[in-house]
């Protein structure tokens, strides 16, 4: 029999500076000043209609287009071949079929009855798996499930797992003076598992906004992704939090560097560091932007951005060097092809077909001067 199982994962408060006394248990740190190779894409501009498009998402022969607020419809379906509209989805509204808002915390997959995805309304408290094949066949939404009455906010984050594991990430609470990793049963409603997060409490001082995470998960569901753009570092967490590993790149953000930046300035105008993150079973896709939000939502092109390419071991692989200004990316594994969206909309696709060629790079310092 199926044990239902509801996972409830904190969100990770870690510094990597040494001021910080909060460590993250089990987790070891790893400091990486350059890649092993570096390689400049070059982008194709692709012409698509792509109105109030806030991300997009390859999903086996479709690219998914999100809309969070500017149209009747959530979700927008494209031909990943020839770019065609195909139908668009998930309309606002209380009826069954709506929802009144849409949340994706990037889990989709293809079993037997076509390709799917989990998205959520917190409004309705409600998780549902989208069969996106047949939504398209019938030219309407179709549910193969969905999981109501979860008490959901914005900041939490679901995952579920051999339709049985769900993980949630909560924001953190002032009240809180750690966080905890519980797993949930659903059948008999209560918690079965429960491990705190760090080695010490938090200090209550801490502007708490500041650590708030988002949380990826291995599409094989044995591994956790979790970052903070405000900190130029990641995490790879194990479900039971063990042997887990902190990944730091380029440059130590210290806690005391994020409250001088607080006496000038406001939370969400802190610089920027890992923006996006992309993974599949195999590798980890970084959008290292390294930019205040205001650049990041510039429509300056010439400012550019990188994709760091790890395995999930956290070793470095690889840089791409991107001279479009994106905010978000996608990756189709099959055609290894990288796709990115910029603030205007504009779509763009990289070709991964020919990597082998790129630059190995001979000095560290070269390479972290190129980035100030």
């Amino acid at each position: 029999m199926k044990l239902n199982i509801l996972l409830i994962f904190g969100c990770v408060l870690f510094s990597c500076s040494s001021d910080y006394k909060n460590d993250l248990s089990n987790s070891t740190s790893v400091f990486i000043k350059y890649f092993p190779k570096s390689i400049t894409l070059k982008a194709e501009p692709i012409k698509i209609e792509l109105p109030g498009i806030n991300h997009i998402h390859c999903m086996n022969n479709l690219l998914i287009g999100i809309n969070y607020s500017g149209s009747n419809d959530f979700l927008h379906l494209y031909d990943k071949e020839d770019f065609s509209h195909i139908t668009s989805l998930i309309a606002r509204g209380k009826a069954p079929d709506e929802f009144l808002t849409l949340n994706y915390d990037y889990q989709w997959g293809k079993d037997s009855t076509g390709t799917y995805m989990w998205i959520k309304d917190i409004n309705s408290n409600k998780l549902c798996k989208i069969n996106l094949s047949k939504s398209i066949e019938k030219n309407r939404p179709v549910f193969d499930k969905c999981i109501n009455n979860l008490q959901m906010d914005l900041w939490y984050m679901k995952f579920v797992v051999n339709d049985s594991l769900l993980v949630l990430t909560p924001h953190i609470q002032k009240h809180v003076n750690n966080l905890t990793l519980q797993h949930y049963n659903l059948l008999e409603n209560r918690t079965i598992f429960e491990r705190q997060l760090y080695k010490d409490n938090f200090s209550p001082k801490i502007d708490n906004q500041v650590y708030g995470l988002r949380t990826m998960i291995k599409p094989d569901g044995t591994k956790l992704l979790a970052f903070n753009s405000n900190f130029s570092r990641f995490h790879i967490l194990n479900l039971n939090l063990t042997n887990n590993k902190t990944i730091t790149t380029y440059e130590e953000i210290a806690e005391k560097e994020i409250k001088r930046e607080l006496q000038r300035i406001e939370l969400y105008d802190l610089k920027r560091y890992y923006i996006n993150f992309l993974v599949t079973n195999q590798k980890i896709y970084a959008l290292y932007a390294n930019k205040y939000p205001q650049e990041t939502r510039s429509l300056d092109t010439t400012t550019g951005v990188e994709v760091h390419l790890f395995n999930w071991a956290g070793d470095p692989l690889k840089k791409f060097i991107i001279k479009e200004n994106l905010w978000q990316i996608t990756i189709d594994e099959e055609n290894k092809t990288l796709y990115g969206i910029t603030a205007n909309e504009q779509l763009y696709r990289y070709d991964l077909s020919d990597i082998k060629n790129g630059r190995l790079e001979q000095c560290r310092k070269a390479q972290i001067v190129n980035l100030r």
